[in-house]
Order: structure tokens, then C-alpha cells, then sequence
């Protein structure tokens, strides 16, 4: 599974992908249990700078049909829902399966992801790889963890939007 979230990943508009088998997520009734279904957070700017929901939708299953063109049909992802949040990864970095099957499940079935949402920081150990790699730094790491004892309560993440989620400004 790693090797096919990696192939997908490397469009410019996925920043990240994590892939469960049909079978392990509740059944629709349409008998797809040999199907790939994926929760993918697409890049910042997978729209080309568009904002509109269906413009990064419609990127990302773009960027999904593009690459299952060079790949075999089994590992190709019938269904596939888009979620601005991170992945929940383990320590060593590899997804949280169970996590993201629940995940899938409430975006298939409109839940959105503010049903059930995390109040608390997201714990560093949980953040992908590459906000891992930018805490490892004082500074980055110092700024976090003031963020984290001030708005503690606000469900805080690296995409965490510091003017639109939070109302910091420049003063």
C-alpha cells in the first residue's frame, strides 16, 4: 500500500494520500471490497490558487486519474475524498490505518471533518513528515509550542490558517 500512496503522491497537487482497501471500510452495497478508496489532502495550491471546494475536488481527482493511467487496475482508487487536515501518523511516521478508515467513512458520508474534531493541538508525532522535519528546528518548534499555550483549545495543526482560524494578525 505504501508503494501505490507513494506513486500517487508524487503529483504536484497530492500532498499527501493515505489508501485503504474498499473491505476495510464499511460497505456500500455496490460489492467493491477488492477496491482502493483514498483520503487525500491535497496541496495548497492543487487548484491553481482556487479556493472553491470543487476546483481542488476536481484537481485531485485529476491528479488521481492521471496517475492511474501508468498503473494496474488493482491499484487503481475507485473512490476518493479530499480533507484539508493531516494524515494521523505514528511516531515512526506511517499512517494510522484505523484512523484513516474512520476518516473516509465520515467525509463518504458528508460528516465533514468537524464531526468528532480534536480540540486539543495535534501532537507533533502525529503531523507529516515534512512539518516534522521544520519542528525539529528551535525556532519553528519555539513558535509551535507558543501557539499550542495560546490557543491550546482551538484544535490546533500545522495547517492551522493563523488569520482565518485563530484572528492573529500582523499587530
Amino acid at each position: 500500500t505504501e508503494e501505490v500512496e507513494a506513486e500517487y503522491a508524487r503529483d504536484e497537487r497530492i500532498e499527501e494520500i493515505g489508501i485503504v482497501a474498499a473491505g476495510d471500510v464499511e460497505d456500500d452495497g455496490d460489492g467493491g471490497k477488492g477496491e482502493l478508496v483514498a483520503v487525500v489532502v491535497p496541496a495548497r495550491d492543487a487548484a491553481g490558487g482556487a479556493e472553491g471546494t470543487e476546483d481542488v475536488d476536481e484537481a485531485v481527482r485529476e491528479a488521481l486519474d492521471a496517475r492511474a493511467e501508468s498503473m494496474p487496475s488493482y491499484q487503481r482508487i475507485a473512490r476518493a475524498v479530499t480533507s484539508r487536515k493531516p494524515l494521523a501518523r505514528t511516531r515512526l511516521g506511517k499512517i494510522r490505518r484505523h484512523r484513516l478508515r474512520e476518516r473516509f467513512e465520515a467525509l463518504a458520508a458528508g460528516e465533514g471533518e468537524g464531526e468528532g474534531e480534536r480540540r486539543e493541538p495535534m501532537p507533533v508525532e502525529e503531523v507529516s513528515g515534512a512539518d516534522q522535519e521544520l519542528l525539529a528546528h528551535d525556532e519553528a518548534r519555539e513558535a509551535w509550542d507558543l501557539l499550542v499555550r495560546r490557543f491550546g483549545d482551538e484544535g490546533l495543526e500545522p495547517d492551522t490558517r493563523l488569520h482565518a482560524d485563530l484572528g492573529i494578525d500582523s499587530l
